[in-house]
C-alpha cells in the first residue's frame, strides 16, 4: 500500500472517533439536564391557623410561595384581597396552600352564617295556624303578632316585632327549590338580645303568630293594640287603613269608614281679677315733752283685734270706737275700715 493512502486512512480513523466521541457526549448532556418546570404563585399560611379566627391582615399570616403548575389547583388563593375580612372553617398548619373551600361562607357555615354582627338566633313554638298555614319558609321575613289572654275585657294583640328573618323552620335552614310549604312545631328567628326578650317574655304571657310580609317591604308603621271593644273599627295610629279610600264612605270591605279624631277643644284662660287694695291704715301720734325733749309714737289701728299697735311694739290699751282718731279728710271715705273707731287729736303729755 502507498503511504499516501496509508495516512488518509488514519486521518478517516481518527476523524470518525472523534465524531463520536462527541455525538456520545452531546447525548449524555441531553440526558442529565431536566426538562423545563413551570412554577405557579399560591397563598401559604406562615403559622397555625385557628377556625373561626377573623383574618383582618391577611399579609400577617400569609406569604406567597411558588409551587409546581402540575400541583396547583383551580381551588387555590392567589390574591391577598380573596382574605380580607374572612374566617376558616377548619384549621390550617403551617406552609399549607389555601383553597376556597377552606374558607367560612354563608352557604358551608349553614345556619350562624346567616347572623349578622349582634344578632342572636332565637326559637320560639309554633302551630300551622302561626306559620301562616305552612308559608313561612326559611328566608320569609314577617312581622310577630303576640296574642294576650287575659280575661274578656283585658284581651288585647298587638304587633311587638316587624321585619324579621326566618333562619329556620324546625331544622331546615335552607329553602328547597320549588317548594312552597313547610310545617314545623319551631320557627328560628334573627334577633338583637333586646328582641330575645321580648319574644321570651311574650310566648310566656300569651300566643305568637307570624305574619308573613313582601321582601320589598321596609316600612315599619305603629300600630294600635286591639281589644275587644276595638273588633271592627281598628286602625293605624299614624294614619288610616291602605285599603280606604278616602274618598269612599265605606272601606273595600264594605264597613263606615272610622272618622278622623278631632283636636282637644283647649280651655279658656280664666280672667285675672285684680283684688282690691288694702284700706288705708288708721294711725294715731302721740307727743311726750319731758323738759327740753320732745318725742312721738305712733300708734296704728288693727281693725281685727280691735286695739291700737306702735310704740316700742307693745299693745295700746283698747280704745272706744268713738275715741279713734279720725282719718286724714283727703283720704276716700269707702278706704276707712269700718270697725276702726273715730280719731282723736294728737295728745301731748308733760313730763316733770
Amino acid at each position: 500500500m502507498k503511504p499516501k493512502t496509508m495516512i488518509l486512512m488514519v486521518v478517516a480513523v481518527v476523524c470518525g472517533l472523534a465524531a463520536m466521541y462527541m455525538t456520545n457526549r452531546l447525548l449524555a448532556s441531553k440526558d442529565n439536564t431536566p426538562p423545563p418546570v413551570n412554577l405557579v404563585k399560591v397563598l401559604v399560611s406562615k403559622q397555625k391557623i385557628n377556625a373561626w379566627q377573623p383574618i383582618k391582615n391577611p399579609q400577617d399570616v400569609f406569604e406567597v410561595k411558588e409551587v409546581p403548575e402540575g400541583t396547583y389547583s383551580p381551588k387555590f388563593i392567589t390574591d391577598f384581597k380573596d382574605l380580607k375580612d374572612q374566617a376558616l372553617k377548619q384549621p390550617l398548619n403551617e406552609q399549607m396552600p389555601l383553597t376556597k373551600e377552606d374558607l367560612f361562607t354563608a352557604e358551608t357555615a349553614g345556619l350562624i352564617g346567616q347572623l349578622k354582627d349582634g344578632q342572636r338566633a332565637t326559637a320560639i313554638k309554633v302551630t300551622p295556624e302561626s306559620l301562616a298555614g305552612g308559608f313561612v319558609l326559611p328566608g320569609t321575613k314577617v312581622d310577630v303578632m303576640w296574642i294576650k289572654h287575659r280575661g274578656d275585657g283585658d284581651s288585647e294583640t298587638r304587633i311587638i316585632l316587624q321585619d324579621m328573618l326566618i333562619l329556620a323552620v324546625d331544622t331546615k335552614n335552607t329553602r328547597d327549590e320549588g317548594q312552597v310549604s313547610v310545617l314545623g312545631s319551631t320557627a328560628t328567628l334573627a334577633t338583637t338580645p333586646q328582641e330575645a326578650q321580648d319574644l321570651a317574655l311574650a310566648s310566656s304571657l300569651g300566643d305568637l303568630r307570624l305574619l308573613v310580609r313582601s321582601p320589598l317591604d321596609k316600612e315599619k308603621p305603629n300600630y294600635k293594640p286591639i281589644t275587644i271593644a276595638d273588633l271592627g273599627h281598628s286602625q293605624r295610629q299614624n294614619g288610616s287603613d291602605p285599603t280606604t279610600n278616602p274618598d269612599d264612605p265605606t272601606t273595600s270591605s264594605g264597613a263606615v269608614a272610622t272618622l278622623p279624631t278631632l283636636p282637644a277643644v283647649q280651655p279658656k284662660p280664666e280672667p285675672v281679677v285684680e283684688k282690691p287694695a288694702p284700706p288705708p291704715q288708721v294711725t294715731h301720734t302721740l307727743r311726750i315733752e319731758s323738759g327740753d325733749t320732745v318725742s312721738k309714737t305712733v300708734f296704728v289701728w288693727d281693725g281685727e283685734h280691735k286695739c291700737w299697735e306702735g310704740g316700742e311694739g307693745r299693745k295700746a290699751d283698747a280704745a272706744k270706737p268713738e275715741d279713734a282718731p279720725k282719718p286724714d279728710a283727703a283720704k276716700p271715705e269707702e278706704s276707712k275700715p269700718k270697725d276702726a273707731p273715730k280719731p282723736q287729736p294728737a295728745g301731748t303729755a308733760n313730763v316733770g
